[in-house]
């Protein structure tokens, strides 16, 4: 807080200081005001990147689940038969 220290009897000085000392207050409240948006800012930007990367987890685990089902074990899979099953069972 910047309050001018210059002491005289005359009155425009001691309005002068009055008015400085509102003027410190009103910016300290705007520094705080704009602190508390920017520290909102910054807490909302962090929780859009962790789910943005949970979303890229999910799509990666989508996509493993789509190439394990066009693999070659699901198509094995679909050319059993019931006498493939039972050779291998007698095995």
């Amino acid at each position: 807080m910047s309050i001018f220290l210059r002491m005289k009897s005359n009155s425009e000085d001691s309005l002068f200081i009055v008015l400085q000392k509102d003027l410190t207050r009103v910016h300290l409240v705007f520094v705080l005001i704009c602190c508390c948006l920017f520290s909102f800012t910054i807490w909302i930007l962090i929780h859009i990147s962790i789910i943005n990367k949970k979303l890229e987890r999910i799509e990666n685990v989508e996509s493993k689940i789509d190439s394990l089902s066009n693999s070659k074990f699901d198509q094995n899979f679909q050319e059993l038969t019931p006498k493939r099953v039972l050779k291998g069972m007698l095995k």
